[in-house]
């Protein structure tokens, strides 16, 4: 019974969140937003679920301002500039008079892309391998790639070591204080102030084990990532990258 009522209230204060969100929603801003991503807002749920709480979505702001982020979107220079970093933007959405020179400012960022440079440096940013470059460059674009995100994987793993090197001395200091205070206060110590430092620490170490904890853990599946990437890349030496 407590199970069923604490669904039953978990379920109204949702509806009810909801439903304040949906108050306090600009359609204008909404449609604009997803204007500006590239996103059709038809495929957002959001508006749908507003009007099953009772608000009506304002339709008309919303298509003003999806054109409005359209403008934004549709613009040449946008699109050169995703290809060149990786990312294929669909100009579906955008005016039919505008796509062909939109693809055409996709194929001219890609041209720049998919290069043993620009593979590497994709790789070396942590992103994925979109496979996006044309058939015959792509193997090559995956071995620049790979070794690029072998890089990654070592910067990812010297700062996580660094970092339990920090947490390692940062406790040694802790439970030395912690040793003091037992040793001047009692254990555990009596007195206000002491006992509040007391706490405080154990508190700083509970936090600082539990994230060693999880360095630790995400340690060996980045070493294997690592040895996988490096497996798979070419080694690059000092231009071999021209």
């Amino acid at each position: 019974m407590r199970t069923l009522l604490l669904i039953l209230v978990l379920g109204v204060s949702s509806c009810a969140t909801l439903k304040t969100r949906c108050e306090k929603t600009d359609w204008n801003q909404f449609g604009e937003n997803k204007g500006a991503a590239g996103s059709d807002w038809h495929s957002d749920p959001f508006p749908n679920q507003c009007t099953e709480t009772g608000v009506r979505p304002d339709l008309a702001a919303i298509e003003a301002g999806f054109r409005a982020g359209l403008a934004k979107f549709c613009v040449e220079d946008g699109f050169r500039i995703s290809a060149l970093n990786g990312e294929v933007p669909s100009p579906a959405l955008c005016p039919v008079d505008l796509q062909k020179k939109l693809k055409a400012a996709i194929e001219a960022g890609l041209k720049s892309h998919c290069t043993k440079q620009g593979a590497f440096n994709r790789g070396k940013s942590g992103k994925e391998n979109l496979h996006v470059c044309p058939q015959k460059l792509q193997a090559q674009y995956d071995r620049y790639f790979s070794q690029g995100k072998a890089s990654f994987y070592k910067v990812e793993i010297a700062k996580r070591h660094t970092r339990v090197y920090e947490i390692s001395s940062r406790e040694a200091i802790l439970l030395k204080e912690q040793e003091e205070l037992i040793k001047k206060n009692g254990n555990p110590p009596k007195e206000f102030w002491a006992k509040q430092s007391f706490e405080n620490n154990a508190e700083e170490l509970k936090k600082l084990m539990a994230e060693k904890e999880k360095i630790e853990k995400e340690l060996p599946e980045l070493q294997a990532k690592e040895s996988v990437a490096d497996a798979d890349g070419v080694t690059v030496e000092s231009g071999s990258l021209e």
